[in-house]
Order: structure tokens, then C-alpha cells, then sequence
């Protein structure tokens, strides 16, 4: 069941780092031919200073290892790629799109049932909550002090087109002691980047419902910034950039299972690998 009426209805998020591609490789997909590789990582100061690397750059895997092969190094993917490729493996006509949940029933000893939005009912064996850390069926479980905690930081991710060099098959994060900064290839020829810094939760909720001032302050804290990432920041349009109140919630154990981030952390990039890797273990 999926609410979305298409795959391609809206913005599916921005890009995941596939760390174990076991899951993958159980579920028969070959993410070699999407990835947008890198093999290094420098951490920076906000001067430009080197803290810290590592990397399959500096060792001798990477002078013999083709970047067709599927070595088991990370891969670097947008998340709707990701969710193409997953679709492909279906059978038509496995995926109900548009299909909100209203309600649900768990019955003792004879599995759930389901009532859509459009009043649609369903009988099945077992109902897996797969809707993200906003839950309609964990809401819907109604547990005793269930409830979303504000983890004190405001997240702006952001997608820019075009060729930056540091983030040519590399990584790299820049910090300050307050602010972070993390840019990874989204595509071969873009790239994304992460920004967080603390925030109280009020005015958290008022700067990310205002792109234009939001990037401001992104350009504020991070003026004399090492290159590139004052440009890098600049030359990412409003409509290519969002920014979020970070929350987590308890990890749960319920009848009615709940992968991802709607089982636990809700921290940005942290949903997606462990919702693959769901995939596999049900």
C-alpha cells in the first residue's frame, strides 16, 4: 500500500549511502550502474585545515578495483533511484498506489485488518508500518507516552548540479564545534550536502518554514568558510534545498511492525539503510 499515487508524484528525499549491499543483493538489485562513487573522506576545519581521512584512496584495494566491480564498498545513490530499482523487482500491479491508511485492527488470532481513506477494507496475515517517523499506524498504536523528542538541531540538506571538485569521488565534513557541514556526490555530475547546527525547537519550526531566511543563516554561520563551501551554499536554489527540526523517538516492539524510522531514529539518513535491510529479514 502507498499513498503516493505515482513514483513519481513528489520529491522522494535526497541521496543514501548503501554501507552493506547484502540486503541489496538478496532483493536481486545491482545498484553498481547508479552509483556515484567516492573513495576518500577529509574531515576539515572551518579554516580549511585537515583533521582527519581515510579512505579505500589510501590503500591498495583501490589500485586494482574497477568501479564496475561489485567489491562491497558503499554505494552512493539517490533515494527515488533506490526506490526505482526496488519497484523494478515487483510484479505489476504489487504496489496499490494512492492507498492511505484510515484505520487498522489487529484480531486476535486472525491477523489485521486494514480500512483505507476511500473506505477500502483488507484482510491480512500482517500489516508493516513503513510511513516514516510522522506514523499513521504507530499514532495508531496508541502506547503510553509514545511521543516525538526534540533532539535540539535544525538539518538543511540540499542538492547542487553542476561540478564541485572536492566532492569529486570524495567526501568531505567541515565543523567548527557547532556547526557541520557534509558534502558527498549525489550523482556523478551533482552533489548533496547535509548542514546541521543546534536550534531551540520553536524557532527551529519558524526558520525552516522560510527557505529564503533560512539560507541567510546558512550563509551567516558559515561566512570565511573555507572554499567551496561559501559558493557551494550560495549557488544552491531555495527549491533545491529544505530544512527540518530534528526528532527520535523510542524503538518499539509491538505485533504491528515498524521498519526504518518509524520503529526508532528519525535522525536524517539514518531511515533508508535500515528499512533495506527490513526488507530482507521479513
Amino acid at each position: 500500500l502507498e499513498a503516493d499515487a505515482s513514483l513519481d508524484s513528489r520529491k522522494q528525499g535526497y541521496g543514501l549511502t548503501i554501507q552493506r549491499q547484502d540486503a541489496m543483493q538478496a532483493m536481486g538489485i545491482n545498484l553498481a550502474q547508479d552509483d556515484a562513487p567516492s573513495t576518500s573522506h577529509y574531515t576539515f576545519s572551518a579554516d580549511g585545515a585537515i583533521l582527519g581521512f581515510f579512505g579505500e584512496a589510501f590503500g591498495d584495494k583501490s589500485k586494482v578495483r574497477r568501479e564496475s566491480d561489485a567489491s562491497g564498498r558503499f554505494i552512493h545513490i539517490p533515494r527515488q533511484k533506490l526506490r526505482a530499482r526496488v519497484v523494478e523487482q515487483l510484479r505489476p500491479g504489487t504496489i496499490r498506489w494512492g492507498s492511505k491508511l484510515r484505520s487498522f485492527e489487529c484480531r486476535r488470532g486472525a491477523g489485521v485488518a486494514v480500512t483505507l481513506a476511500d473506505g477500502t477494507t483488507l484482510d491480512a496475515a500482517l500489516l508493516v508500518g513503513s510511513d516514516g517517523i510522522f506514523s499513521t499506524v504507530r499514532r495508531q498504536l496508541a502506547m503510553p507516552g509514545d511521543r516525538l523528542h526534540y533532539v535540539g538541531l535544525v538539518v538543511v540538506l540540499g542538492i547542487l548540479d553542476g561540478s564541485v571538485p572536492l566532492t569529486q569521488r570524495r567526501i568531505f565534513e567541515t565543523v567548527d564545534g557547532t556547526t557541520r557541514l557534509y558534502a558527498m556526490p549525489f550523482t556523478p555530475s551533482s552533489t548533496m550536502w547535509q548542514l546541521s547546527f543546534p536550534c531551540s525547537e520553536e524557532a527551529a519550526r519558524t526558520l525552516t518554514k522560510d527557505a529564503a531566511a533560512l539560507k541567510a543563516e546558512l550563509l551567516s554561520r558559515c561566512r570565511g568558510w573555507h572554499d567551496p563551501i561559501p559558493a557551494l551554499l550560495a549557488d544552491t536554489p531555495l527549491d533545491g534545498m529544505s530544512g527540518y527540526p530534528v526528532y527520535d523517538r523510542e524503538v518499539l516492539e509491538p505485533a504491528v511492525l515498524r521498519p526504518g524510522a518509524g520503529a526508532g531514529a528519525g535522525k536524517p539518513g539514518l531511515a533508508g539503510r535500515p528499512a533495506a535491510q527490513d526488507r530482507v529479514t521479513l
